[in-house]
C-alpha cells in the first residue's frame, strides 16, 4: 500500500493499532476495528473518533497507536449494538472476534420468536 494511502486511512481513524505501530499490519482483525468504525459512520455521519478529534497524522498516531482510548460509542446504542461495537474495537487484535464470530453477535440475531428458523437457514451458508 503506497505511504500516502495508508496516511489517509490514519488521519479519518478507520485503522486499529496494530497498523499504526506496525505490529502485525492490515489483516482480518485489522478490518474487524474497520468494520466497527464503519458501522460508527453509518450512525453518527462523522468519523469514528468524532468530529476534529484527530487532527492530522501525528495525532491520529498518538489516539490510535500510544493511548488505550476506542472511539466513542453513542449513549442510547441497543445493547445488542453496543456489544458488537465493544468487541470490534478490542485494543488488542488478539481479542477481537473473527467475522464468522461477529455473525453470532445479539446484533444480528433475529428477534427471539424468529431464531429457529433463522438458524437452520444459518446452517445452510456454512
Amino acid at each position: 500500500m503506497p505511504c500516502e494511502d495508508r496516511f489517509s486511512h490514519l488521519v479519518d481513524g478507520c485503522i486499529g493499532s496494530e497498523v499504526v505501530l506496525g505490529t502485525t499490519g492490515f489483516g482480518r482483525k485489522a478490518d474487524i476495528w474497520s468494520f466497527g468504525c464503519t458501522v460508527l459512520e453509518a450512525m453518527t455521519a462523522e468519523p469514528p473518533w468524532g468530529k476534529g478529534a484527530i487532527d492530522g497524522a501525528p495525532a491520529a498516531m498518538r489516539k490510535i497507536g500510544y493511548s488505550t482510548d476506542t472511539p466513542p460509542i453513542p449513549e442510547g446504542t441497543s445493547s445488542g449494538l453496543l456489544a458488537l461495537l465493544q468487541s470490534c474495537f478490542q485494543r488488542s487484535a488478539d481479542l477481537r472476534p473473527t467475522a464468522t464470530e461477529l455473525l453470532s453477535c445479539e446484533y444480528f440475531m433475529p428477534p427471539v420468536k424468529d431464531r429457529r428458523r433463522h438458524h437452520e437457514s444459518r446452517v445452510a451458508w456454512t
